[in-house]
């Protein structure tokens, strides 16, 4: 049951497909999304916290939290940590909306915080995750500096709670960049 559990967090926390283990390739809901996976050095609590606080440093703002462990448990269901944190700037918004509006679909940026891990049950570490925004934005043109600017903003957020041992990705990346699944060959 805990097995399961941890599963069905694990795909609901971001309505994506199955999350991969350690620079393990996966594709995307379209083979578009790519989504970047971190253990987190602290607890639950602790990461939570320290993501809020991280999402203001970077001058966004926490806009909604979705505490699913809480809801769960309202059902009656006992489960680990799972938390979905959504957050902007209306800076970027504006941005966004002068060069293509329709590309609002796509904010406000969310990242999972996900007590436990998929592939084991008895997993006591928290992870972090998040689609890239140069992925969610792929489609819309005109955005691509904008997306990869707010790219660097999710990777200093998470790089506040993120391990030194959970931090490694394939290649020759440094060991305070995060590992990342996604479409193939990416």
């Amino acid at each position: 049951m805990g097995r399961v559990l941890v599963a069905v967090l694990g795909i609901a926390l971001l309505g994506l497909p199955r999350l991969g283990t350690a620079g393990e390739k996966q594709s995307g809901m379209a083979g578009m999304e790519e989504m970047v996976f971190v253990e987190s050095r602290f607890s639950y609590p602790e990461t939570v916290k320290r993501i809020k606080a991280a999402i203001q440093a970077q001058g966004m703002k926490v806009m909604f939290v979705d505490d699913q462990q809480a809801t769960l448990r309202r059902l009656g269901v006992k489960g680990p940590g799972a938390m979905v944190i959504e957050f902007f700037n209306a800076k970027y918004t504006k941005q966004i909306f002068e060069i293509d509006h329709a590309a609002h679909m796509v904010i406000p940026l969310r990242i999972g915080v996900m007590e436990g891990s998929e592939h084991d049950p008895h997993s006591t570490a928290t992870h972090v995750m998040y689609d890239k925004p140069s992925t969610l934005f792929a489609r819309y043109q005109g955005l691509d500096a904008v997306a990869k600017e707010l790219d660097g903003v999710l990777e200093k957020i998470v790089t506040a709670v993120a391990s030194r041992g959970g931090m490694k990705t394939e290649g020759h990346r440094p060991e305070h960049e995060p590992r990342q699944t996604g479409k193939p060959g990416h």
